[in-house]
């Protein structure tokens, strides 16, 4: 059985058990072995059924010796009961609201039942307990991720049928495997899923990881942006100062650093590629003006993508103050009239810094001398965009914005050949944001006290929802139903909603009149994670907050606390993920926090599957697993030395996957 065949071929797999795992993205065999187990559990411990304490969690072996027999089964509910038996006691099962497994169980059946052991009438009895057959009880038992229509045993014993009829492909050879101690395929799967020992699903967990690894690394090598020869931007030192003195506020010591780093890029003979990274409000559109400041004294151009039209709108008002007329803002399809303005605009040298949104992704502009492009927030251009934007752009210095602050190890890793530039001081003056977790039964009364300051201070509050509107599937507070209570609370406050489903200019027209005073609640999406500044916005208060991720939840509390008032978060929950929550109650350190979101929700999710595909690991860990990802930049410059073969056949399988992807790379 290849890995490529559908999971319909297996031993008992038909079309409606297809149709249930596909539920689980298993289409084909590949597709089921690499279903890795969510946890395991050690059973070699059993407990003979005369010693078992009342209470206490157990694994019991039984033999069944009474038919099963119904004690109730009306309506929705149900419970049947059977006797087991080991030789030392007996045991009594009682099974609830599960009616299909009442055959299952048949006299002179043996099984293990894993639960709590209680007293009832002098019985010792378990409730409901996870039941094991026999032949397939393992020291490490795997317990796999599920969907409705599928049980734990079905799974096994497909993924077993799997095991056992696979044809295993080794792509490395033997001498590279002993080399690294990596296993053979058939020995992966095999204990991943079958370990008899912890020691055997500890050496499968590095090997399958470790291989992954390595078509990662070769991956990020070869589309990672090609720092080719350039010519040197011709510049004085004094630029620096003369920027800085063009400012309103004082700049931190790590912005400055960050900014002679771009001047050091810029006059060096090869292609920059620099990764600013900073928290949230520590001034990395600064730092970012001012590699267009610099590029405009030597003569040269710039263009600033930002992901949404807000933010494209507030850098553009903010280099506005420093560019004047020669900043263009571009943040949709342009009329053939105003593209042929621009466009000449760019040609003769008129413009020197152009700001869009992916709108420029679709039309072409004769710059005169483009020289620099900065990306804000690279993560959330699609990968065909950012490949798009490096094919039409070659041979310019690329500066990349993020206030996602993942740990400075895991970005070295995932920006390959990137310089990083880390902003890890905050500007003079600025107040942490006051945190706080709440129950549902004290939001009225939070409510009532932001409105309290909103008429006495002229603050203004930020009300962020899960959802647009009411959903049976995701019960949750809407930003239409918020809405629709504050404004009938509170009718002397002017409150409005705005959502990503919104046009541009109608987002832009509400943004505004909050930022004016016009509008002082907001009831939003995660529209306004990323967004216009505003200086009296003091409050942010997050619905359901469980359901954000947070790294998510600590961009949405930088909305607040961005001038000298005091400022706070309240993050409503009903209980669920607090642990999560009271991490971010507790620090306003945003690459702790980042490192704590990956530990809680993994590097997928974090990310965001949509831009990071690649970046989403079916072993591999890339907090956990650092030192591997280390291990795997070494185990590369040695392969293609001493193990030109195995190297070889490395680079085929990468260039392979590169083509089936239509040519689409990550851009890092």
């Amino acid at each position: 059985m290849r890995f490529s065949d559908p999971v319909e071929k297996l031993k008992g797999v038909g079309p409606k058990m297809a149709s249930v795992l596909s539920r689980l993205d298993i289409a084909t065999v590949g597709d089921l072995l690499d279903h890795k187990p969510a946890y395991y559990k050690d059973l070699s411990q059993i407990t003979p059924i005369y010693a078992a304490d009342e209470g206490s969690f157990l694994i019991c072996k039984g033999t069944v010796t009474s038919s099963p027999r119904w004690i109730k089964r009306t309506g929705g509910f149900s419970l049947f009961s059977f006797t087991v038996a080991d030789g030392t006691g007996t045991l009594t099962i009682n099974i609830f609201n599960i009616p299909y497994l009442f055959k299952n169980y048949k006299i002179g059946d043996t099984y293990y039942f894993l639960g709590r052991a209680k007293a009832f009438h002098r019985k010792l009895q378990m409730d409901n307990p996870e039941v094991i057959k026999e032949e397939n009880l393992r020291g490490i038992a795997p317990y796999y991720p599920l969907t409705s229509g599928l049980t734990q045993n079905k799974l096994k014993t497909i993924i077993k049928n799997a095991l056992e009829t696979a044809e295993y492909e080794d792509m490395y050879s033997d001498g590279f495997l002993s080399e690294y101690g990596l296993l053979h395929s058939k020995d992966d799967y095999r204990f991943m899923h079958l370990p008899e020992s912890m020691d055997e699903l500890s050496r499968s967990k590095r090997s399958l990881s470790l291989k992954e690894i390595l078509v990662f690394l070769k991956t990020l090598e070869l589309t990672a942006v090609k720092r080719e020869e350039t010519k040197r931007v011709d510049i004085d030192d004094s630029v620096l100062d003369e920027f800085l003195s063009l400012l309103p506020f004082k700049c931190t010591g790590a912005q400055i650093r960050a900014m002679k780093d771009i001047l050091s890029d810029i006059r060096k003979d090869r292609v920059a590629n620099r990764l600013i990274q900073g928290d949230v409000g520590s001034g990395k559109t600064a730092v970012a003006l001012f590699g267009v400041y610099a590029m405009k004294k030597a003569g040269l151009q710039s263009l600033i993508l930002a992901p949404t039209s807000l933010l494209a709108e507030q850098h553009y008002n903010t280099a506005k103050n420093i560019f004047g007329d020669e900043v263009r803002l571009l943040k949709g399809a342009a009329s053939k009239k105003e593209h042929e303005e621009l466009n000449s605009l760019l040609s003769e040298g008129k413009v020197s810094v152009l700001i869009s949104t992916h709108a420029v992704l679709y039309e072409h502009f004769d710059f005169r001398a483009l020289k620099l492009m900065i990306i804000d927030e690279q993560h959330r251009f699609g990968v065909e965009q950012r490949s798009f934007l490096m094919n039409s752009y070659p041979g310019i210095h690329k500066i990349s914005m993020s206030a996602t602050p993942i740990p400075r190890s895991l970005a070295m890793i995932l920006h390959g050949n990137a310089d990083i530039s880390l902003l890890d001081e905050m500007p003079e003056g600025r107040m942490p944001v006051k945190t706080f977790i709440l129950r549902p039964n004290k939001r009225e009364d939070m409510y009532d006290w932001a409105a309290g300051r909103i008429r006495e201070k002229d603050e203004k509050a930020y009300i962020v929802c899960p959802l647009l509107e009411e959903s049976e599937e995701l019960p949750a507070n809407s930003v239409m139903n918020v809405y629709e209570e504050l404004r009938k609370r509170y009718p002397d406050i002017p409150v409005e909603f705005i959502h990503g489903k919104m046009k541009n200019q109608e987002k832009q027209d509400i943004m505004q009149r909050f930022k004016t005073g016009e509008t002082r609640m907001l009831v939003s999406t995660t529209v306004v994670e990323v967004g216009v500044d505003v200086q009296d916005a003091t409050m942010m208060i997050i619905e359901n907050a469980d359901r954000f991720g947070l790294a998510q939840l600590h961009q949405l509390r930088g909305r607040v606390g961005r001038g000298s008032r005091e400022s706070f978060c309240y993050l409503i929950s009903d209980g669920a993920g607090m642990e999560r929550l009271k991490v971010l109650k507790d620090s306003n350190d945003g690459f702790y926090i980042a490192k704590k979101d990956l530990e809680f929700r993994g590097t997928g999710n974090f990310f965001g599957t949509e831009q990071h595909g690649d970046m989403t690991f079916a072993f591999a860990d890339l907090l956990r697993d650092m030192d591997l990802f280390e291990e795997g930049k070494q185990m590369l410059s040695v392969m293609e030395r001493d193990f030109r073969e195995d190297y070889d056949a490395l680079l085929t399988k990468v260039e392979d996957k590169i083509k089936d992807e239509n040519n689409k790379y990550i851009v890092i």
